[in-house]
């Protein structure tokens, strides 16, 4: 793959099995594959608009240096970006907490109406909070093994309740309507997708950017401030976007299912951990959790 690009690599780290960075005498490099052509597609697409737009930054995909936009090797699609200097946001600070309120505004400004070839369609997020769901569900022997079963019951007992909630409202419409106005989400606003280099924030890794609300985006930010925060309400009121938010029946329905703390233990799950990471990161579900209830209590009064 490095030879069909031509890429002079003087060193090369592994991130994750899909991603390297390498480094070539004159340059950085992140180096990514696609197991989806039609993925690959869709995010030259979007990330050639978006690096068009004055004023907001990203890491675009380039052409190789052999000329191709993509390599394909062992059915793998690699793609080639500039490796953005800087550092990570840290949600556990209010001034990063704004700065990524700020930049996912201008994701949103800019691309707004944005018309595209190659569509990736995504199922309804009820329908994926369902799913998280029945996967959480079936890994009930798992707190039993580890001496945790009172903590399942109840973050089972939250989730059914905080689902039925979420069912009295009618996610179709505004599903439909981000369509029809062509709203675009980042989709995955964790702390390190967001970089600042000096004055600037960077927003990269743009693999899960579709059409959706954008309620959903902010109510995903909010999960990670809330987390980062301790839980505190504060972290939302201090963002005017989020106050306003607040006051949507959409948001704090979805802020009450913990579709977050679904999605982390899934994926912790998924990569087969040893069992003393297993009883870890259960201990640590415990302390979180109990911080999560008093929240919730908190939220209870606003709905």
């Amino acid at each position: 793959m490095v030879r069909k690009g031509r890429l002079s690599v003087q060193d090369l780290e592994r991130i994750k099995p899909n991603v390297y960075n390498i480094s070539t005498p004159s340059k950085k490099w992140i180096v990514k594959s696609y197991g989806n052509k039609k993925k690959v597609r869709f995010l030259w697409e979007i990330t050639s608009v978006l690096n068009a737009q004055k004023g907001f930054l990203t890491a675009p995909f380039v052409p190789f240096p052999s000329g191709d936009k993509v390599l394909e090797n062992e059915g793998k699609w690699w793609c080639l970006m500039p490796f953005i200097e800087g550092e990570s946001l840290t949600f556990s600070s209010s001034r990063d907490r704004l700065a990524a309120v700020s930049a996912l505004h201008q994701l949103h400004d800019v691309t707004e109406g944005m018309k595209v070839s190659q569509q990736v369609n995504r199922p309804s997020y009820l329908t994926r909070m369902e799913k998280r769901l029945a996967k959480f569900l079936k890994t009930r022997e798992i707190f039993f093994q580890y001496g945790h079963y009172p903590l399942y019951s109840r973050i089972k007992q939250l989730c059914v309740h905080a689902f039925r909630q979420m069912e009295q409202v009618n996610w179709d419409v505004i599903e439909d309507r981000s369509k029809n106005n062509g709203h675009w989400i980042h989709g995955d606003c964790a702390s390190h997708n967001f970089i600042r280099q000096g004055d600037d924030i960077y927003v990269i890794d743009l693999d899960l950017m579709h059409q959706a609300p954008y309620v959903l985006e902010w109510l995903q930010l909010a999960q990670r401030f809330l987390y980062a925060s301790q839980w505190s309400f504060h972290s939302l009121n201090e963002s005017f976007t989020m106050r306003q938010y607040m006051k949507s029946p959409y948001f704090q329905r979805g802020l009450l299912f913990p579709g977050d703390l679904l999605r982390e233990w899934i994926f912790f799950l998924n990569r087969k951990p040893a069992s003393r990471r297993v009883e870890h990161m259960l201990n640590q579900m415990q302390t979180d959790w109990a911080k999560r209830e008093r929240f919730v209590k908190e939220l209870m009064t606003v709905i």
